[in-house]
């Protein structure tokens, strides 16, 4: 890509620790760094030879909507790749990516399932399975369906980790963004802050995000009063000020609503 020769901010200077002179670092390679770790990650645990699977939600604390979760499963042979080999563009937790980054690394996540068995699926809960189970069981919906659609063998709660069969022919490690999720049918490993530690997790938080964002975007155009084209359904000023002047919409969570709309104004 061409461009001037501008000089770099000093932020891009870093001191070599071997010497005194000072080296330049570009900004894509900065940013790049951080995929780097999230496969370091991913690729030094044990994994039982059978790849992994990351899984995160999107949307989870907003107002309006449903909320989305995704899977993504990483094959062994693809984690055992050095992490220059890969091509990826800015991976990283999908809150510290611009909406442009986040599209490229989608198209990314679409061509690596195309050329190296990487698979990735979403699921979502609906407003009524919200106000049903409330957001923590709707969530659970949410995973159980993105890990039933990757089509995998998944270890259950019933068939513990040293058992014959799971050495014989095993399955994928499954690991979650967050605490231990109780009612989920499948076994796994929850790590807290995970969606900026693990390349698997980091991921699936971009393509939840993705997607439940265009959700959102398009939900605006039937409910253009909300500004859901910019807040997704969050709790933001101008969101709070479209349900008083407006009142809530069908695709409002009333468990949400409690403390911002008067009971029997629904």
């Amino acid at each position: 890509m061409g461009g001037t020769n501008a000089p770099l901010a000093s932020d891009q200077l870093i001191q070599s620790e071997s010497s005194n002179i000072t080296t330049q670092m570009p900004q894509s390679r900065k940013k790049s760094d951080q995929g780097e770790s999230l496969w370091r990650h991913d690729s030094s645990l044990d994994r039982f030879g059978n790849g992994l699977v990351g899984v995160d939600e999107a949307g989870r604390g907003c107002l309006a909507g449903p909320v989305f979760a995704a899977a993504v499963f990483l094959p062994e042979e693809l984690l055992a790749r050095p992490w220059e080999t890969w091509g990826a563009p800015r991976i990283d937790d999908s809150k510290k990516l611009s909406e442009t980054e986040r599209e490229a690394a989608l198209v990314y996540i679409e061509q690596m399932a195309v050329s190296c068995s990487l698979r990735y699926a979403t699921g979502l809960a609906s407003v009524s399975e919200i106000d049903d189970h409330n957001i923590l069981g709707a969530t659970t919906l949410a995973m159980e369906r993105a890990l039933n659609g990757l089509e995998l063998r998944l270890r259950t709660e019933d068939l513990p980790l040293w058992s014959a069969s799971t050495r014989a022919n095993p399955a994928p490690l499954v690991l979650i963004d967050g605490r231990p999720v109780r009612k989920l049918p499948f076994a796994h490993q929850a790590l807290v802050g995970g969606d900026g530690k693990s390349l698997s997790i980091a991921l699936a938080s971009i393509l939840a995000k993705v997607e439940r964002d265009a959700w959102m975007k398009d939900a605006h155009l039937q409910h253009p009063q909300y500004g859901w084209d910019r807040n997704r359904g969050y709790g933001t000023a101008v969101h709070r000020r479209g349900i008083e002047q407006f009142g809530p919409c069908p695709l409002h969570r009333k468990l949400f609503l409690r403390k911002i709309v008067p009971t029997g104004s629904e």
